[in-house]
């Protein structure tokens, strides 16, 4: 009985997956294992968490899936998959969320809350974004960083533009108008819009910027906060032939071995690579 049960799970489980951004057919990445490690039907196999494998570099991100070639070994691989995976994370709901064009950054003001004390600065701070969410639709990405002095706290982040009440400074950065919220309670802001073709990469830089800027340390516990409607990617599951594929191999902490391509400019390919024998396709 057991043995059918497994042969079962094996026969759903797929070996490969394709990421597609919302709103496009043009896939973005080409995942693939030498075993089945995709459910189509439910959540991917918990031993190897699929999106821990790989490392954003923040240089370079218009390639979120390179690896870096120690991160297998290193001792602190742990808070490494972590770092990895919430940079991935990161990236993926700016590429499928154009509408987050807004750079912002919060800073607390000390006589009206404790800004050293993270968990008092997140409770006041999610009370006026859950207000904002339900009242003005805001979707938004905020990443927690130290000020220099190590201990106080303030948010870099990004949001769309249409839910934030926003007032014009008279201050110009690099030829964008500077802008305040004039609904924060606790501090002061500023708010410049992202216009242009490279909108995505530029906000995408931004975040990594800051992420990067801790480290792999997380502020009070977690890398970033989000929040709102906010887009995932959509994924096809496949079985291919592992072998056939000529890319690039590496193995994970769990022993996988997985082979990976991704990056717009490497849509065709990985659109041939769906063709190479190996069984059917399951999308979601």
């Amino acid at each position: 009985m057991a043995n059918s049960i497994h042969h079962q799970k094996f026969e759903v489980f797929k070996n490969a997956r394709i990421k597609f951004y919302p709103n496009s057919d043009k896939p973005v990445e080409l995942l693939c294992f030498d075993r089945p490690l995709f459910n189509p039907l439910g959540v991917e196999n918990a031993v190897d968490k699929i999106s821990e494998l790989y490392v954003p570099k923040s240089s370079d991100v218009d390639e979120p899936s390179e690896r870096e070639s120690d991160s297998d070994v290193s001792s602190d691989a742990p808070s490494r998959q972590s770092f990895n995976r919430a940079r991935k994370r990161a990236y993926d709901f700016i590429r499928c969320n154009p509408h987050l064009n807004t750079f912002l950054t919060l800073t607390f003001d000390g006589e009206k809350v404790d800004r050293s004390n993270y968990g008092e600065i997140v409770k006041k701070l999610n009370v006026w974004l859950d207000n904002r969410v339900r009242r003005n639709k805001l979707s938004y990405i905020f990443c927690p960083e130290y000020h220099k002095d190590g201990e106080n706290i303030h948010f870099h982040g990004l949001a769309n533009f249409e839910a934030l009440r926003l007032e014009n400074s008279g201050h110009r950065r690099k030829g964008k108008a500077v802008y305040n919220i004039t609904d924060f309670p606790y501090g002061f802001t500023t708010a410049i819009k992202v216009t242009g073709d490279q909108r995505e990469k530029y906000c995408a830089g931004y975040i990594f910027k800051y992420m990067g800027k801790q480290g792999m340390q997380k502020v009070g516990g977690r890398y970033f906060l989000s929040g709102g409607d906010l887009s995932k990617p959509r994924y096809e599951y496949l079985n291919l032939d592992f072998d056939s594929l000529d890319l690039k191999e590496f193995t994970t902490l769990s022993g996988a071995v997985g082979k990976v391509i991704s990056g717009d400019e490497n849509a065709a390919l990985i659109d041939s690579l769906r063709n190479v024998k190996g069984g059917g396709a399951n999308a979601r």
